[in-house]
Order: C-alpha cells, then sequence, then structure tokens
C-alpha cells in the first residue's frame, strides 16, 4: 500500500504556500473583528491528502505563527500576549490534528482500495479455476493401466503433474503409514536375514 507521498511534488508545496499565504493576508486584511478561521482548513487539508506527517506538522506550525504574526499586525491587544500566543497554539494544535486525521483517512482509503483489487484478482483466480476444475470434472480422463500416467492431450503426464499442472494444487511430499511400516519390515528383513536350513 502507497500511503500519502512523504516527498511532494512542487505543485502541491506550491499550492499549499499560495493558499496559505492568501488566506494569512485575508486574515491580515479583514482585520480581528472578522474571523476566518475556516480558510486556514484549505492549506493543512492539502497537506494531510497529499504530504506525509512532517510536511503537515510544519505546515500546521506556519499556520499558528502566521495566525500569532497576522493577528499581531492587525493591532489587536490582548490583556496580556500569552493570551495571543495561546491562541495561536489552539489553531496549530486543532489543524495539526485535523492534518493528521485526514492523512490517516487517504491512507485507510487506499488500504482500502489495494485489498479491493487483491480480492478482485483472487475472485478472477477462483474463477478461472473453478472452470478448470468443471471442464476437467465433465471430461473422461484415460489412466494408464500399467504406468497410472494420465494422459493430458497428447502427452502422458504422472499424477503429480496433473494435479500441480492441471489443477494447480501446490503439493509437498511425506510418507504413508502403509508405505512406512512396508519401509520398516524391508529394513528388518535385510538386517535379519533367515538363517540357511542346517544339513
Amino acid at each position: 500500500m502507497t500511503p500519502p507521498n512523504n516527498h511532494p511534488s512542487w505543485k502541491i508545496i506550491a499550492a499549499v504556500g499560495i493558499s496559505l499565504a492568501s488566506v494569512c493576508y485575508l486574515d491580515y486584511t479583514t482585520g480581528y473583528e472578522l474571523t476566518i478561521s475556516l480558510f486556514y482548513l484549505i492549506p493543512i487539508l492539502l497537506c494531510g491528502w497529499n504530504c506525509g506527517r512532517s510536511t503537515i506538522a510544519a505546515t500546521a506550525l506556519l499556520i499558528g505563527i502566521g495566525y500569532w504574526l497576522t493577528d499581531r499586525l492587525s493591532g489587536h491587544t490582548y490583556s496580556h500576549e500569552s493570551f495571543r500566543i495561546w491562541n495561536s497554539f489552539n489553531r496549530f494544535a486543532v489543524l495539526l490534528i485535523v492534518g493528521l486525521v485526514t492523512h490517516r483517512l487517504r491512507f485507510v482509503l487506499k488500504e482500502k482500495e489495494r485489498i479491493n483489487d487483491e480480492l478482485k484478482t483472487s475472485l478472477e483466480e477462483l474463477s478461472r479455476s473453478t472452470e478448470e476444475i468443471r471442464k476437467l470434472q465433465s471430461g473422461l480422463q484415460t489412466v494408464c493401466a500399467w504406468t497410472k500416467r494420465i494422459r493430458v492431450g497428447e502427452k502422458w503426464v504422472t499424477a503429480e503433474e496433473f494435479l500441480r499442472d492441471q489443477l494447480h494444487l501446490k503439493l509437498t511430499h511425506t510418507i504413508s503409514p502403509d508405505a512406512s511400516r512396508e519401509f520398516a519390515n524391508e529394513l528388518k528383513a535385510k538386517a535379519n536375514p533367515p538363517n540357511p536350513p542346517e544339513e
């Protein structure tokens, strides 16, 4: 899955920069009496959708600083300067959260899209395999009575090759209990040959 780009293109950076500068200028020209906080969502949403976490944090920080600067330049006075700093920090924190939530939403949507694509591919493969199995089941398979090979077209293949190539099964090997007992008996017979009859 590909998350939002940690190294966004210059077009995205330019769009974020222009929107941020435009909102700060608009905030400055309208003064402190008219709040335009909603427009600060534009650059942070652009970052959240297209950029990585570090770019989102940097943009939120720039917005906080920009708000502090425009509020100061607009001549808005507070009973204490710490209130301006606190308001700027609040704007930074809220927009940082919005950016990170947007980033996560994009990530989740991309992951969902990837999973849907994988599911679609798996269903197509299953459909193809099912159709091949139906064809094999509806036909009559010819097995050599002597070698136990199966005829596929003009070729004679082993049962293992048939299962692997025609039914696309993943195979592994082991030894059955019957074969294991037979093998053990053969070893015992070789280890303890019958004594020759005495004359």
